[in-house]
């Protein structure tokens, strides 16, 4: 792959929340431009559980579709029809507005003779079933995609096949995608005055545990964002650093010590390195890795000493820095491409659709 023109990324200005919209993989082809989301049905989103209902229990799996509504405007809706508080409705993951998706839905059993009158015109329940506990964030294994791309500015059948190769070949940077940092696109920065100690700066609504805990972790999700952004133009997409942290592609995670050993797993996709999603319990990096990690923190003037102040707000994990979709596969039809492939939980379609359509960077 050819070098990155620094001028065209514009590093002094650019917002690292928008890291996930360059397409780095592919930036030495052409873009295919296009449009999102133009219609709801443009977007579909089919979330996969992690385990399918049981069968028995007290709590009811509803699997609900939703168009162009958020999750947040479903729970209160399902809230509203089904007349329960919307703290008793249980989902493993949030979904796109501007989309159809479907998704498993828990409530208590005891309610279940409500679901046949709920009626909305944007949300269906298409079937329902008894489980043991109640959905909690986490419980789904990933999520099925099938986009249309429509309006393409270059719709050559040879591109999108480069484009597609290299993906399956290479995978790509898993960034936080922007919607990661709220519709405002403030969410990292309000966190960070929270990880300087400047929160008395901020209004008391961000104070409440709940919105604390969720404008912490955009401000970590932005420093991995940096961290990502930062490897792959100062280190590039297919070398390990000495010292660095990866999971096996099977399962398991460990530090880097015979580098020579480990580059050639890499290089046969046996493993991945994982980037540091920065907390108290973040699994430590060494050497050459673990520099490069603190010069990430010094450049925002973050100390690791802070992490510990904020107890179980802020733990920290580690994320793979590359992501390898499943079934990706494309279908040409005059100007507009449909896009179908499986992420992981966690992984934004949006950043791998930019790979294909390199929106401008203004």
């Amino acid at each position: 792959m050819l070098p990155i023109d620094q001028n065209k990324l514009n590093l002094i200005t650019l917002n690292p929340t928008r890291f996930g919209e360059l397409g780095l993989f592919c930036h030495d082809l052409p873009g295919i431009g296009g449009q999102l989301k133009m219609a709801p049905e443009d977007f579909e989103v089919e979330e996969i559980p992690v385990y399918e209902p049981s069968g028995e229990g007290e709590h009811l799996f509803l699997w609900v579709e939703k168009r162009g509504v958020s999750s947040d405007q479903m729970i209160k809706a399902l809230a509203r029809g089904l007349d329960m508080s919307a703290r008793d409705i249980g989902v493993a993951g949030k979904k796109d507005k501007n989309a159809v998706t479907r998704q498993y839905v828990s409530i208590p059993a005891k309610l279940g003779d409500r679901v046949d009158r709920f009626q909305d015109d944007n949300i269906t329940v298409l079937s329902s079933r008894t489980h043991t506990n109640k959905l909690s964030t986490g419980h789904n294994h990933g999520n099925r995609f099938k986009v249309v791309v429509r309006d393409l500015s270059n719709p050559d059948p040879d591109l999108i096949l480069q484009i597609t190769d290299r993906i399956n070949e290479m995978g790509f940077p898993n960034f936080y995608g922007t919607q990661r940092f709220g519709v405002e696109g403030d969410t990292a920065e309000i966190g960070f005055k929270f990880l300087k100690g400047e929160e008395d700066s901020l209004s008391k609504q961000w104070r409440v545990r709940s919105r604390k805990k969720f404008v912490i972790s955009a401000a970590q999700s932005f420093l991995f964002n940096r961290y990502l952004m930062r490897r792959i133009l100062e280190r590039g997409t297919d070398k390990l650093m000495s010292g660095d942290v990866v999971f096996k592609t099977t399962g398991g995670i460990f530090r880097v010590e015979d580098l020579e050993v480990e580059q050639k797993r890499f290089e046969v996709n046996e493993i991945v390195p994982a980037g540091p999603i920065f907390g108290k319990k973040t699994y430590q990096a060494a050497g050459e890795a673990l520099e490069f990690e603190n010069s990430i923190l010094a450049e925002t003037g973050i100390d690791r000493s802070v992490f510990s102040e904020f107890g179980k707000l802020m733990l920290g994990s580690r994320r793979a820095i590359f992501c390898r979709p499943e079934g990706l596969s494309c279908e040409l039809s005059g100007n507009d491409l449909l896009i179908e492939f499986q992420l992981p939980s966690g992984s934004y379609a949006t950043v791998l659709l930019a790979a294909y359509m390199q929106p401008p960077l203004g």
